[in-house]
């Protein structure tokens, strides 16, 4: 019995790891394309388009950010107001 309690914790800590990993991984690659887009919007188009851009693209971060969360929130079965929205 000892051995089975031992192999659900484990599992748990390891999925509770890999999902900790994605989330980080993907809030970090979000922020990564906003600023290269940010930044080719600044060398490539005028001031118009780079505002419109940086809008956009913060609009994407922050839903990605709360779609992250909110998965994340779900698998723990936490619940949170960021996944509500």
């Amino acid at each position: 019995m000892s051995v089975v309690v031992i192999v659900v914790v484990v599992v748990v800590v390891v999925v509770v790891v890999v999902v900790v990993v994605v989330v980080v991984v993907v809030v970090v690659l979000l922020h990564v394309v906003a600023v290269v887009a940010v930044v080719v919007s600044v060398v490539v188009f005028n001031i118009g388009v780079h505002l419109a851009l940086c809008t956009c693209i913060r609009n994407y971060v922050c839903v990605g950010i709360i779609f992250v969360y909110s998965i994340l929130f779900k698998s723990t079965g936490r619940s949170s107001s960021l996944a509500t929205t």
